[in-house]
């Protein structure tokens, strides 16, 4: 009987060790286009649009978009050169693309007015969130999901667990 457990558990220890050793699953690669093709299916159902509609709206919207994403890039160009560089110069410039920004999308949304009704457009910054709101929450689920394989749900900590208390309270 001991030997019959004693070799149970040798083989459970080697199907382990084999499937810790195993190569994890590859995580699939970022696709931009498919990203834009996921984002337009969903914005154009919630928003209801037409065709020609989706034509006119998207040209704007992806237009706007480009352009967000390369002032983004420059913020983050100047926030990763700032090295021995004046802090203050970095902040007002950064706070400038930030401004330029607010300006640009409130030109684009009235573009967007122009080619498509108000509640559509309103419909649309709806879904954009939810959109984006939900990719987040799926991606944030996919990476505990990959660091607690096996290990089961994760247990929520209650509020306030693990913060360190503010100093001069006692």
């Amino acid at each position: 009987m001991k030997r019959i457990t004693l070799i149970i558990f040798a083989l459970s220890l080697t199907l382990i060790a084999a499937a810790q050793n195993s190569p994890q699953p590859r995580q699939p690669q970022f696709d931009p286009h498919k990203f834009q093709q996921i984002v337009e299916e969903r914005l154009t159902r919630a928003a209801n649009l037409t065709p020609e509609e989706r034509s006119a709206f998207f040209n704007i919207y992806n237009e706007l978009r480009n352009k967000q994403r390369d002032m983004g890039r420059q913020i983050q160009q100047l926030k990763k050169n700032s090295e021995n560089k004046e802090p203050d110069q970095i902040i007002n410039k950064i706070n400038t693309i930030k401004i330029n920004m607010a300006k640009l999308e409130a030109e684009y949304y009235k573009r967007m007015l122009k080619a498509i009704p108000p509640e559509k457009v309103l419909k649309v910054m709806k879904a954009e969130d939810e959109v984006y709101r939900s990719m987040v929450q799926r991606r944030n689920d996919e990476q505990t999901h990959r660091h607690d394989r096996g290990k089961g749900p994760r247990p929520k900590r209650p509020q306030g667990a693990g913060r360190s208390p503010v100093r001069g309270e006692h």
